[in-house]
């Protein structure tokens, strides 16, 4: 059976992404301690599964905003490209908290303070 176009394109932008979300909720709330670590680990929920996809996704829209940038000659279309750029390099930041959860789990063995306000989306 061959896909066509359309078919291919709703396959990979809403079919595989919501069959794979499904797996990761059902993982979460599956009762295996081991499926569940690895979508949220004890540790830091940030050093899950779905926060890292979460990271990649948004790294990958930089990449694609900067070569929109680099891609395109007029100005009007430069600027929103750098827009948006800056717009995902900052959620790509608040996302990984400034680094703040890196920076404690490597001094304090993973010990995070639930009551420090750590970034503008909490």
């Amino acid at each position: 059976m061959k896909l066509n176009l359309k078919e291919k394109s709703d396959f990979y932008y809403w079919i595989l992404p919501l069959i794979f979300g499904s797996i990761l909720v059902l993982f979460n709330y599956s009762g295996v301690p081991f499926l569940q670590k690895l979508i949220s680990p004890e540790i830091n929920r940030e050093f899950g599964l779905v926060e890292n996809l979460q990271l990649l996704v948004i790294i990958l829209l930089i990449v694609v905003t900067g070569k929109g940038i680099k891609r395109t000659n007029h100005w009007l279309e430069k600027t929103a490209y750098a827009a948006l750029t800056v717009l995902f390099v900052f959620a790509f930041l608040e996302e990984i908290d400034y680094g703040l959860h890196y920076y404690e789990k490597k001094k304090k063995k993973g010990v995070e303070d639930k009551g420090i306000v750590r970034n503008f989306h909490n």
